[in-house]
């Protein structure tokens, strides 16, 4: 059935741009293979009753958003399986017009739009505005059950309450608040009407019921709190339409309001003010309104009673709406005010200017005896409107109620259910595994056959092997692949294994010699050169080393490791020798007389010795040559004996410049090691020939040597990586 349905959708695509193609399938069942021809037309009448249904989104989505198909700029294409001219002509009818949008590529469009949109909702990414309004598709209401009492009868009334509605766009927050429960009660989550389903669909929604809510405490939060001044204000649940559609109720709140009582928050200053303002007097309106404030009784003047279970937006309370709604009647009476009083006496007249100005003299006269009076009464006036108004602020109090929820469309497994449903993904991971590695082990054994036949035929494996070899060699892997071929489907992976590893082993020998006559000759160009190398480094050690021997007395390298070198070079020409000797002497077919592994072992003995010499020779420093000072007391004793040497060669006829030169060089000389000291006295060996007082050499003269000494065998490796020697 696979190998169809890969077959039917290819064919689809092919029909999608042509009239006519042929559907085969080959080795379909007993090894017989499949062809026919399908035109266009077949296809389309195959799959009418599934092009019906092409015109139900378009009319769903006009229902859905409230709109005509006359409001619609451009009914654009996206999807594969637009490409099928029968989609774009149930479109076309659909949407009643000739031309249809095809602006995006319409395999792309669906895996672009999602990787805008989680480039949007990413924090790591700075994208333009991509704005996707989600909505649920199915509308939520919660049902509780009230008690309600007629004719003097208690009974009790189901109440469904809409949540969140049908298109509602999410994410979003609701409250609902039940304000007639005076104890524990319940209800339940479910979804709401969804007659806009047809039959089919419905058989296939499964429950309408989500959630059951149960909640604990409310009775107890009651008794706790309400008394003459706290009234409860209802049960407050939380309910949340997260990014992903999905309904979870956050938490459930029973909130109070407590009015301070006004004996007790009557303070010292609030009757100074009351005793000030009755020694002042007040007028008869307000003494009328404070009486007729005081005969009304406590609760007279009620809010209007909210209906129960009717959701609001999250966040506000109920003290909170009154408190909006009383600031911008407040707001509205200021405008007001401010609106009417520049509309008294706007427009004047000229004759009113002129009372005015004459009129300003007598008025300023009379507000002098005027003000003190007012003022007086205009006090007492502010202070008795400021007690009266001053009314003190509600507090809201807030207790969590504890809420159960229990799932009811799809319910949590227990223990045993989760136990068995991992050791069955256990199971179904294990054959899984070794499904992978029985097609693996199949498709390495078949491929691996065919492929060594046909190596057998090339000409590097000819000339390694013989028509005997090779031909029993194609014998075995025939008869591997017969049996490859006649194995049934339940065959266990470790026979296919034991056959690939005998295939293996079959050519191994083979691999072997190929391999070999491929590397060696490479191998040995290798081997050649680092003799070459190793005899030119030896060379200029050796020389090194002389000079230092003469020149300081000691050297970077000893002569147990030079000949530790030397041996090694020698031991490797002769092997050398001896492995071209006998690989001449063997046939191609043969096993070697030596192997690539055994050259490169060679090769790394060699390189290993010579470069710890040369690490050696960098890190050598020279000894510095020792200096010997003479005593103050010899030096003065010989300064006199050179100066009455001096003075007497000067008689003979030598210049007193001359002597003076003689005797400042002498003074300055500094004694070779050969010379003795003993107490006062010195033996010094007869001196041939005057030389040059010796100069002790500083650490940048020695460091200036050593470099040159590393360059020049830096030098002597670079030659001998130029020319050859005879082996």
């Amino acid at each position: 059935m696979a190998k169809l349905h890969k077959e039917a959708e290819r064919v689809k695509k092919i029909l999608s741009a042509n009239i006519e193609t042929f559907a085969q399938v080959e080795n379909l069942f007993d090894d017989q293979d499949f062809k026919t021809k399908v035109t266009r037309d077949e296809l389309e009448n195959m799959a009418a009753d599934i092009f019906e249904g092409i015109a139900g989104p378009v009319k769903q989505a006009l229902a859905s958003s409230e709109m005509a198909m006359s409001e619609i700029n451009e009914v654009i294409l996206m999807g594969g399986g637009t490409r099928a001219p029968k989609v774009k002509e149930m479109l076309q009818k659909a949407v009643k017009r000739e031309d249809l949008g095809k602006s995006i590529n319409t395999d792309e469009a669906a895996a672009l739009g999602a990787v805008y949109q989680a480039a949007y909702l990413s924090t790591g990414f700075r994208v333009k505005t991509f704005a996707v309004k989600d909505a649920n598709i199915y509308p939520i209401q919660v049902e509780f059950e009230r008690k309600v009492e007629e004719d003097g009868v208690e009974s009790t009334r189901t109440v469904k309450r809409t949540l969140f509605s049908r298109l509602n766009p999410f994410p979003q927050k609701k409250v609902m608040t039940f304000n007639k429960h005076t104890d524990d009660f319940n209800f339940n989550v479910n979804y709401g009407d969804v007659t806009f389903l047809s039959q089919s669909e419905l058989a296939a929604f499964g429950s309408l019921n989500l959630t059951a809510v149960s909640l604990e405490g409310v009775k107890e939060q009651i008794n706790k709190h309400v008394d003459n001044f706290t009234e409860s204000k209802g049960v407050k649940a939380h309910f949340k339409l997260d990014e992903s559609g999905l309904l979870d109720l956050d938490n459930v709140e029973i909130v109070f309001e407590r009015i301070p009582d006004p004996a007790a928050s009557e303070s010292a200053f609030s009757k100074l003010s009351n005793t000030i303002s009755s020694f002042f007097g007040s007028s008869n309106s307000d003494t009328e309104d404070s009486n007729s404030a005081e005969e009304k009784p406590e609760g007279s003047e009620a809010p209007g009673e909210e209906e129960e279970g009717v959701p609001g937006p999250a966040g506000e309370s109920d003290s909170e709406t009154k408190a909006k709604e009383t600031e911008e009647s407040k707001e509205s009476e200021s405008t007001e005010k401010k609106v009417e009083e520049p509309q008294e006496g706007a427009e004047k007249t000229e004759s009113d200017s002129k009372e005015e100005s004459s009129e300003k003299t007598e008025d300023a006269a009379k507000e002098k005896d005027e003000k003190p009076k007012s003022d007086k009464v205009d006090a007492a006036n502010t202070t008795s409107t400021n007690t009266t108004k001053s009314e003190p602020k509600p507090l809201t109090i807030k207790r969590p109620i504890s809420s159960k929820v229990t799932l009811l469309d799809s319910k949590e497994p227990d223990s045993e259910h989760v136990k068995a449903s991992k050791e069955l993904l256990v199971g179904l991971t294990e054959k899984d595994e070794e499904k992978r590695k029985l097609a693996a082990v199949k498709n390495e054994l078949e491929s691996f056959s065919y492929d060594v036949k046909n190596k057998l035929y090339e000409e590097e494996y000819e000339a390694v092997s013989t028509e005997e070899e090779r031909e029993e060699i194609r014998e075995k892997l025939s008869a591997i692949i017969d049996w490859y071929e006649e194995q049934p489907l339940d065959t266990p992976l470790s026979e296919f294994q034991d056959k690939l590893s005998e295939a293996k082993k079959l050519v191994k020998g083979l691999f072997k010699r190929v391999a070999e006559s491929k590397e060696r000759p490479r191998a040995m160009e290798a081997l050649k050169s680092t003799l070459n190398h190793t005899k030119y480094m030896l060379k200029s050690m050796k020389n090194f080393t002389a000079g230092i021997l003469d020149e300081e007395g000691g050297g970077p390298f000893t002569a147990v490791e030079l000949s530790t070198l030397e041996t090694l070079y020698n031991e490797s020409v002769e092997w050398m020798k001896l492995m071209k000797e006998q690989q001449k002497k063997k046939l191609p077919t043969d096993t070697p007389a030596y192997t690539v592994d055994e050259v490169v072992a060679k090769i790394s003995a060699l390189d290993r010795e010579v470069k710890y010499l040369i690490n050696k020779a960098k890190m050598w420093q020279p000894k510095k040559p020792k200096v010997t000072i003479k005593d103050s007391n010899s030096t003065k004793s010989n300064s006199t004996s050179k100066d009455s040497e001096a003075s007497t060669s000067t008689s003979d006829g030598t210049t007193s410049s001359d002597s003076e030169t003689k005797s400042t060089s002498e003074e300055n000389t500094i004694p070779s090691p050969d010379t003795e000291t003993l107490g006062d006295s010195k033996v010094e060996e007869p001196e041939t020939q005057e030389s040059s007082p010796p100069v002790n050499p500083s650490s940048e003269d020695i460091d200036n040597k050593k470099e040159e000494e590393t360059l020049q065998l830096d030098s002597d490796s670079k030659k001998a990586e130029d020319e050859h020697i005879e082996l």
